[in-house]
């Protein structure tokens, strides 16, 4: 791989996490926490529907197929915290009860 090559994906990397909205980011922390669709929906106040246009723009931004996979690359360039962290699933949000698993 030329340098040149090398440079523009080690860039895009880097800003994948940059260029996450306010409002991805907390859905993105939501799903960490093991919070599924309709649980985000109804903790934000958001409709379904947007509730996963957020999550497709994550998954396209982080340029991932799955919410697992989002999660995980996420927590390795530091846009999340490890499990157990603030943010983490292990510091569930007050009052957010446990959605059923994602679909």
């Amino acid at each position: 791989m030329s340098l040149r090559a090398e440079t523009r994906r080690a860039r895009a990397t880097q800003s994948a996490g940059s260029t996450l909205s306010t409002r991805e980011q907390e859905i993105l922390e939501l799903l960490a926490d093991g919070r599924g669709t309709e649980a985000i929906s109804d903790e934000l106040g958001l409709a379904l529907e947007t509730v996963r246009t957020h999550i497709k723009a994550v998954l396209r931004k982080l340029r991932v197929h799955s919410r697992q996979e989002a999660i995980g690359v996420a927590r390795e360039r530091g846009i999340l915290t490890a499990p157990g962290g603030p943010g983490g699933s292990a510091s569930p949000r007050a009052g957010a009860g446990r959605a059923r698993p994602c679909r």
